[in-house]
């Protein structure tokens, strides 16, 4: 379940011809995509199901994501929701031994499925995400991360290419290989360190990032991210504050699971 919650998590990370490259992508037109929500579903327990955010500190609804999963077959599908409930968009995900190959994006409206864009992923040999692509219908297969790992095989960053050089994304450990911090900034000018967040853990759990209002970290810093958990250890509650208006609470995501009221 958790590695099923981290791709997801990866996945949120975002009218066109269909190209020659359908087959190769598993693009499906609006009809095969029916076909996949008439095929049989399966329950699974434990599996994340529902995702809920809310603006501020309000009840609010601003989205909803909710994921299916597939029986007998290594497909999800996530269908994204308005505030009033009204489908924005859906998310197809293939697997294979249980890691995300492909995951297409469709936006919704009117009761019209457009093919937005769909990424591939590919692994190393020791099976950790390696590189993602991505293609709509305005550009061609092109890398857009490159996931690099130190001798341990923990991630230490993550390389976003752009046209004159690539932006990076930092991560540091500390002695029991737990992520530390995680900043942004430009190759070859590392030192200049943005969205610098720092993690605190309750012993392996991950309760909160903090970062320092307005992006400096001078003055202290304070909780960006809270996370909280059921008893089970899942991921139940996220708030988001914002340090560019005062740590004010930003939204609030529910998350709920499969034979947990669902």
């Amino acid at each position: 379940m958790r590695q099923r919650l981290f791709y997801f998590l990866l996945l949120l990370c975002p009218a066109c011809n269909l190209t020659d490259d359908e087959e190769r992508l598993n693009l499906l037109p609006e009809d095969k995509l029916q076909e996949v929500f008439s095929m049989p579903l399966e329950w699974p327990t434990g599996e994340l199901h529902r995702v809920v955010t809310y603006g501020g500190s309000t009840d609010n609804v601003q989205a909803i994501r909710e994921i299916f999963y597939l029986e007998n077959e290594e497909i999800t599908y996530h269908v994204l929701k308005n505030n009033e409930k009204d489908t924005t968009g859906i998310g197809l995900n293939y697997f294979e031994d249980k890691k995300i190959k492909t995951s297409h994006y469709y936006s919704y409206s009117t009761g019209s499925t457009n093919w937005e864009f769909t990424r591939e992923y590919e692994y190393n040999s020791e099976g950790q995400l390696d590189r993602m692509f991505t293609t709509n219908a305005h550009q061609e297969k092109s890398l857009v991360a490159q996931y690099n790992y130190d001798q341990d095989g923990r991630l230490i960053e993550i390389e976003y290419p752009f046209e004159n050089g690539a932006e990076l994304e930092v991560f540091e450990y500390d002695e029991s290989d737990r992520i530390t911090a995680r900043w942004r900034a430009v190759r070859g000018n590392e030192d200049h360190k943005l969205e610098y967040l720092r993690y605190r853990y309750n012993e392996e759990l991950l309760v909160a990032k903090l970062a320092g209002e307005r992006g400096s970290n001078e003055l202290g810093t304070q909780d960006a991210y809270r996370f909280y958990y059921d008893e089970e250890q899942r991921l139940v509650k996220e708030k988001k504050f914002d340090p560019n208006f005062g740590f004010q609470q930003a939204s609030r995501s529910e998350y709920f699971y499969i034979g947990e009221g669902e």
